[in-house]
This record gives structure tokens, sequence and C-alpha cells, in this order.
């Protein structure tokens, strides 16, 4: 799982297309017309990334990442890096594993471009969710009143659509937002057929009156 850590600049899935085939290259002053490159999105979803950093230097994004050999599997990873500016514009790259990257542009740099355009675009998505699923304090006190019966009402699983709770909230924590979990995504979008479960929470359903009836009898 890649070891993320970005200042990400806003690009989008047009800025790796628009590097690849359209900027000049420094060395031939010819455009790169690596469209081959395209195809690297191919690595990516197959795990080829292995480390994305980030930090922003005087005011450009440099990107640092390290990406398995697509034909070397066993091979020392490859070193790359990615400068941008914040909107976006990719300035330039290098890539220390092979001869194409040396010259700013091959598929372990495609691959790293396209990750990171997924980690921004998955980030949003995560944002926009985030502000459209946070209740208001009356809409707080409906869901608390619907849902005091917890696993043993419809309601409460259709109040948990959406929502990361504290049973998930490390595993949601973990996960790498380019390349998620699917059971995580299938427990949080359709919690009434995909339900957590552990020993600890068959534990608690299992004994929760007799838990609630010693709690009242010591209170």
């Amino acid at each position: 799982m890649p070891n993320v850590f970005l200042q990400p600049s806003r690009l989008t899935v047009i800025g790796p297309v628009s590097y690849l085939v359209l900027e000049t290259s420094y060395y031939t002053k010819g455009q790169f017309k690596a469209f081959k490159s395209l195809q690297a999105y191919n690595q990516l979803v197959s795990g080829f990334v292995q480390s994305v950093h980030g930090l922003i230097i005087a005011g450009k994004h440099v990107v640092l990442a390290k990406v398995r050999h697509s034909q070397k599997m066993n091979d020392p990873t490859v070193l790359l890096w990615i400068i941008t500016e914040d909107d976006g514009k990719i300035l330039c790259a290098h890539c220390r594993g092979c001869k194409a990257g040396q010259g700013g542009t091959c598929s372990h740099i495609a691959s790293v471009l396209f990750y990171i355009e997924t980690f921004n675009r998955i980030r949003g998505k995560l944002a926009e969710l985030n502000f459209i699923r946070t209740p208001s304090p009356e809409q707080a006190k409906i869901v608390e009143e619907d849902t005091r019966k917890q696993s043993g009402c419809n309601a409460f699983f259709q109040h948990r659509v959406g929502r990361i709770g504290a049973a998930i909230n490390k595993q949601a924590c973990q996960t790498n937002p380019a390349q998620p979990s699917h059971s995580l995504i299938k427990t949080i979008c359709y919690p009434h057929f995909f339900r957590f479960s552990n020993a600890a929470t068959e534990h608690g359903c299992k004994h929760e009156k007799q838990a609630l009836a010693a709690y009242e009898l010591a209170m």
C-alpha cells in the first residue's frame, strides 16, 4: 500500500494527458507525444505505485515517488520526482529508473501523475460527502430518537448509509484513498447487507440486555 504524504496541487485528469502528449521536451524541443504512457493508469490500478511523498518548496509542489518495474518485479523500485504549480500545471519530471523517464516522461511518471489526480479527486468527493452528511442539531436529535433500538430497527441502518462509525473508523483511516478497500466501501454504503462484525460486537449484541439491566441497577 502506498505511503502517502502529499501537499497536492489542483492536478486534474487533463494535467497528465496534456503533459504526456502535448508538453515540449527540454532536450529534443519536440512534443513528448507519449501516447503509450497513457496506459500507465493500469499500473496504478495494479498497485505498482509503492510510495508517494510531497511537500511545497518555494511555492512549487514537489512529489517524490517509488514505482515498481512493470517487467522486472524483483528489481528495486524506481525513484522519480515531479514538480507542479499550485494550479496543477506540471513543470517537469524525472525518472531515475529508465531512459525515457530521464527525458521527462515514461510509464512510471505517468502512473504517479494518475495517482495524484485520483488522490485529489477522491479527497474532493470525501470532503463533499462529509459536508453533505454532517447533520444539524435538530437532525441529530431526530436520528438519536429514531435509532435508540440500534440494530434492532431498520432505521438504525438507514441512518448509517454513507457514515463512518466508530467500529470502522480505524479501517477507514488506514485504507488507501486511491485504492480503497472494496469491503469497507460496501460496509459504508450498504450497511443493511454488509454489516461489520467481530468478536467484540457479537459479545455486545448477545449480552446487551444484561448489561443494560446491570447498569440500571447500579444507577
